[in-house]
C-alpha cells in the first residue's frame, strides 16, 4: 500500500522573485518533503528443491567436488540454507565454498581430500517449513605407482 500527500502553496511570481538568495534557501530549508516507503513481502510456500542435488559422486583425490540444486522460494529474504557432512554443520573454508543466491545453491570442494569423503546434507528451511537433500561423495586415492622393474 502506497500512500502521499502533496500540498501546494501557490505564491505570486513577483514575491518570489523579490526575494533575495538567502530568504530563498530559508523558505527551501523550511519546506519538508517526507518519503515512507514500506515493502512487504509475504513468504508463501515451504522451501522445495527443484532439482536434486546434481554433481559427481566420485571423485579422485586432488580434484575439485561440486555440487548444486535449485530451489524455491528465490525471493524469500529470511529462507536459510545450511550444509552438513556426516550430520555436522559444515562451515566454509579456503577450501570449502558455499554459494546461495536467486535460488540457486552449491557447494564447491577444492582439492578433495579421502577425508571428504561421505553425505553432504542440504537442508533448507524458512518460517513455513524444511526440505532435505543428501549427496553422497566417494573419493578414490590415486592410482599406486608401480616401482617394479622390468629389468631384473
Amino acid at each position: 500500500e502506497t500512500t502521499a500527500q502533496l500540498k501546494t502553496v501557490v505564491k505570486a511570481d513577483s514575491e518570489f522573485q523579490s526575494k533575495s538568495w538567502q530568504s530563498m534557501q530559508t523558505m527551501e530549508q523550511q519546506t519538508k518533503v517526507e518519503t515512507k516507503k514500506e515493502m512487504v513481502q509475504e513468504v508463501t510456500s515451504a522451501p522445495k528443491f527443484l532439482s536434486p542435488l546434481k554433481g559427481t559422486n566420485v571423485i579422485l583425490e586432488g580434484q575439485k567436488a561440486h555440487f548444486e540444486c535449485r530451489i524455491e522460494p528465490q525471493n524469500d529474504p529470511k529462507l536459510q540454507v545450511q550444509w552438513f557432512f556426516n550430520g555436522t554443520v559444515l562451515s566454509a573454508s579456503s577450501r570449502i565454498q558455499t554459494f546461495h543466491d536467486f535460488g540457486y545453491v552449491a557447494l564447491d570442494i577444492h582439492d578433495v581430500k579421502k577425508e571428504d569423503a561421505g553425505v553432504y546434507t542440504l537442508v533448507a528451511t524458512n518460517v513455513l517449513g524444511t526440505e532435505k537433500a543428501n549427496v553422497e561423495l566417494r573419493v578414490d586415492a590415486h592410482a599406486a605407482v608401480d616401482f617394479s622393474s622390468l629389468h631384473s
